[in-house]
Parts: structure tokens; C-alpha cells; sequence
């Protein structure tokens, strides 16, 4: 990302599972200098088809979004070539990797909500990877807070059916439910601590 207002950048690697690496934000938001130069990096030098290097790294510079594309052909005067797409170099393992997300499960990239091993997040925080203030964002801001419903369960259309009262808990910090039952007294029921 180039920031037009102050010509700061930020570089943020795509992230892919199991790679052995930390990965993510590559360079903060900042000015960079270029290499031997006092001078820093601006929009001119960010062309499509550029080599940018930045803490002795080369970055290809080889397409940008719609957007981009528009401002700096009407504000900087780019001409046609200069916001020709290139060809990305071919990622053999990130092609065998979506051929078997397709086979495991027909479609790839889906969000299966799966909740992050703790080994890994403390691995990768060891590593120098940052813990996202967004993953704890709303426990902060709602901490241990919760909704209580009181609902009952009918269930009188059965066979010795009887009408059952719960407390639902609805958790704000991640949108989560438990259902806890509510036992009477001398009511007959063997009392379990949830239903859900």
C-alpha cells in the first residue's frame, strides 16, 4: 500500500497455512528511503514493471487495483504501459494446495471457522508475529457481559412430555450461546450442568 497523503508504505505478505514462517506485515506504515539515497520512495517510482528494493529485499512490482490505476493515470500522468498487468510468477505449491482444498472439500478458500491451535499462536507469537487486538477487541470491550433469555421447552406432545425451563446466555465478547438448565425443587429430574 502506497498512502498518497503523507508517501508512507506498507507491505503485507498473503498469508498462506501451514508454511513454516511467520508471515503478515512486512514493513509497518512508513516512509522508506531509497537504497544509497537520502531521497524516500514516492508514486513515480512504484511503476508497473519496477523492481522496488526496500531492506535489501526486491519486490517486482507487476499489477494494482482499478483505483489506483485511475488516479495516477489522471492526477500523475501514467501513460497506457505503465499500468500494463504482468504475469505472476506460477506458485506450484499454492496450485497443488487448491486442488486438494477442492478435493477435501469442492471448494476452495471456504472459512471453515476453525478456532487456531494456542501451540500455534504462542509458536507464532515466539516468532515475532503480533497477537491482533481484533481478536480481542470485543472481549475488552464487553468482557465477560452476557444476555439472559429465560425459554422454556415444551414438550408435551410426547409421551410423558413435560414443559422444561432454561436460562440461555448469549456471550457478547464472541457471539456465543449456552443453555443451562433450571431445576426445581423435588421436580424428579437428574440435574446436568448444560444442554448446550
Amino acid at each position: 500500500y502506497f498512502y498518497v497523503e503523507d508517501g508512507t508504505m506498507e507491505i503485507i505478505q498473503t498469508k498462506q497455512e501451514n508454511s513454516g514462517i511467520v508471515q503478515g506485515r512486512f514493513l509497518r506504515r512508513s516512509r522508506v528511503a531509497k537504497p544509497g539515497s537520502p531521497l524516500c520512495y514516492e508514486i513515480d517510482d512504484l511503476k508497473i514493471g519496477s523492481e522496488v528494493v526496500i531492506y535489501s529485499r526486491k519486490f517486482h512490482i507487476a499489477s494494482c487495483n482499478e483505483s489506483t490505476k485511475d488516479y495516477v493515470v489522471n492526477y500523475h500522468g501514467w501513460d497506457s504501459q505503465d499500468i500494463v498487468t504482468l504475469p505472476l510468477p506460477r506458485d506450484r505449491f499454492a496450485e497443488s494446495n487448491k486442488a486438494k482444498m477442492r478435493r477435501e472439500s469442492g471448494v476452495p478458500g471456504v472459512d471453515r471457522k476453525r478456532k487456531m491451535n494456542d501451540l500455534k499462536q504462542v509458536m507464532e507469537s515466539m516468532l515475532g508475529k503480533e497477537s491482533s487486538m481484533t481478536d480481542r477487541g470485543m472481549f475488552l470491550e464487553c468482557g465477560t457481559d452476557s444476555l439472559c433469555f429465560h425459554v422454556l421447552w415444551d414438550d408435551r406432545e410426547r409421551l410423558y412430555g413435560d414443559i422444561q425451563y432454561f436460562l440461555l446466555f448469549y456471550f457478547l465478547a464472541d457471539d456465543t450461546v449456552e443453555i443451562m438448565r433450571t431445576n426445581g425443587k423435588n421436580d424428579g429430574r437428574d440435574s446436568f450442568p448444560k444442554l448446550l
